[in-house]
């Protein structure tokens, strides 16, 4: 069985929708700016990248529900028509100061309550598992489609911008700042995408927008805060099992979640060359979080996005993608995105 990307939807820091997100991020265009009255602990404002026009409440939810509900409204825009109640799978940030406890409950049942002339949601299973949650939640609902459900959509949405949550990675070092420049911009975001059986897709009058080849997961013995160094051991087993069967230099473009971390960075170095001869251009990587800042849980989604709108507006060079993503904790994900079967050819050498 076939799966396919039939509709994306996104809220970012640099678009309200996916074409002006993917136009950004494709001109190197990004949205940073000083927090209005946060500073760090050299006295220094506070730099982030905040989606346009969130809400004023305080409340972490709300904004992760604005988020979702945008990336949810760009995504039902596409759509030929109702598709009644489909299965939601949702992705949310894994634990950490500044979040509530009540909060997957919270936006679960929110989601469920949604309904619009185009879409409504039949159930909502929630996840954490950190910033590889997005890649998470199109791997289960792979697995959905596959015991039978035609369409399913996945959806996924963070915000670092807590002040709570901004403190901590202050002390943490972990903020991108003069003081400490292997330090990330705090971002936040919302991404959807509608996932299909590819045989149902001219029945139910839907476009592909790209083929789910491989998916893989692993485990981190060794993530952020552990004694012992990482050395890439749970991304390479998620990268190996998203390439199985893929020929030798099968892999044309990269999507990652890189943010300016050096344990990133290294952790990612490691496991490509581990997988070296799967790639035909290992510098043909992409990352977004130059734009739009580190958008954790939302990142693997919204790759997928960017991917999609590539395709659809002409200008991708590659006919195979690999995804990848890192949380801070043990897990690692990753998937490999085919062109659309009617892609031209002359896109290519």
């Amino acid at each position: 069985m076939n799966i396919a990307i039939a509709a994306v939807g996104a809220r970012t820091a640099v678009g309200y929708t996916v074409a002006p997100s993917a136009a950004a991020v494709r001109a190197d265009i990004a949205n940073f700016n000083e927090h209005p009255y946060l500073v760090d602990q050299q006295g220094e404002p506070m730099v982030l990248a905040a989606a346009p026009e969130p809400p004023r409440s305080q409340y972490l939810g709300e904004r992760l529900r604005y988020l979702l509900d945008a990336a949810l409204t760009d995504l039902e825009s596409s759509l030929p028509g109702p598709l009644g109640s489909l299965p939601l799978v949702l992705a949310l940030p894994a634990d950490r100061p500044g979040l509530p406890p009540d909060l997957a409950h919270r936006i679960v049942a929110a989601l469920t309550a949604r309904s619009t002339d185009h879409l409504r949601s039949a159930r909502c299973e929630s996840l954490t598992a950190g910033q590889a949650g997005g890649l998470t939640a199109i791997i289960h609902g792979v697995e959905l489609i596959r015991r039978g459900n035609p369409l399913v959509v996945v959806a996924a949405a963070d915000s670092w911008l807590h002040p709570q949550t901004l403190g901590w990675l202050d002390r943490c070092g972990r903020l991108h700042t003069p003081a400490m420049p292997w330090g990330f911009v705090p971002g936040e975001a919302g991404g959807c995408c509608l996932l299909a059986d590819q045989q149902l897709l001219a029945q139910l009058g839907l476009p592909c927008l790209g083929i789910i080849e491989g998916v893989g997961t692993g485990t981190e013995p060794h993530p952020l805060g552990s004694n012992a160094p990482c050395v890439g051991t749970g991304l390479t087993e998620a990268l190996q099992a998203a390439l199985d069967g893929i020929p030798e230099q099968g892999v044309e473009a990269i999507y990652c979640d890189l943010n300016g971390e050096r344990h990133r960075a290294d952790e990612a170095g490691f496991a490509l060359a581990r997988i070296g001869e799967s790639l035909r251009d290992p510098d043909a990587i992409f990352v977004p979080a130059t734009c739009w800042g580190d958008v954790g849980t939302a990142g693997g989604i919204l790759f997928v996005a960017l991917a999609a709108a590539a395709h659809q507006r002409r200008y991708a060079r590659w006919r195979r993608a690999l995804l990848f993503c890192s949380s801070d904790g043990p897990e690692r994900a990753a998937m490999l995105l085919a062109a659309p079967p009617t892609s031209e050819s002359y896109l290519w050498p």
